[in-house]
């Protein structure tokens, strides 16, 4: 299994969006799923849900901080992809 630092960067890297809604978690697109990126979110589901961010409170889906609240800002979109 993945240490929960190498599934975030496996997720970006493939393309991943998680969401929490209501306490569930989704990834998608599901096109960019495999089997082992399935079973390592779900090895690592609850510390994804349970998480916090360290400014405001709000979930922060594993990372230190909240979308809103990111030191660095939200990522540049310039409509490039990788």
């Amino acid at each position: 299994m993945l240490t929960f630092a190498e599934l975030r960067f496996m997720l970006e890297s493939a393309g991943v969006i998680l969401r929490l809604h209501k306490g569930r978690l989704t990834a998608g697109p599901a096109s960019c799923l495999t089997d082992e990126l399935r079973a390592n979110i779900r090895e690592h589901r609850e510390r994804m849900i349970t998480a916090r961010c360290e400014r405001c409170g709000a979930p922060s889906l594993g990372f230190d901080f909240c979308d809103d609240c990111d030191p660095f800002g939200p990522p540049e979109d310039d409509g490039a992809r990788a």
